[in-house]
């Protein structure tokens, strides 16, 4: 399947009543920065040509795809929140981050399950 045969079915299974405006280039390259990686192509067509978020495996709204930053359509944390969090040691001395620079929390699946994106690598190598 291509991936614009992806991003139609995508669509034709997401209520677009319940979809969020699409993501702007200028928000792409602000995440982009933060990270210090490109965005992954397919996930940056997702995020441009779908919906900033808000959808996902399990239709539910904000436990699907996480936003990016300037979202105003849910209660959950953006991507960037995220990734911040994840890169925060725990707080005693020495305390190693949760995961390495570079790899970005995209989707919460629920008892402490995540889906992660490998911004390092091209084709955004899925981590769950």
């Amino acid at each position: 399947m291509t991936e614009d045969e992806l991003i139609a079915v995508i669509r034709k299974q997401t209520s677009a009543g319940n979809l969020a405006p699409v993501a702007t280039p200028a928000l792409i390259a602000a995440v982009e920065a933060e990270i210090g990686h490109p965005m992954p192509r397919f996930l940056r067509r997702l995020y441009t040509e779908v919906s900033n978020g808000g959808f996902g495996i399990d239709g539910r709204e904000c436990a699907s795809l996480s936003p990016l930053p300037d979202h105003y359509f849910c209660d959950g944390e953006d991507i960037l929140e995220l990734y911040r969090s994840f890169a925060t040691p725990a707080g005693d001395p020495g305390d190693e981050t949760v995961l390495p620079p570079g790899i970005v929390p995209i989707m919460d699946r629920g008892c402490t399950m995540w889906t992660l994106v490998d911004f390092r690598t091209p084709d955004g190598r899925i981590w769950v």
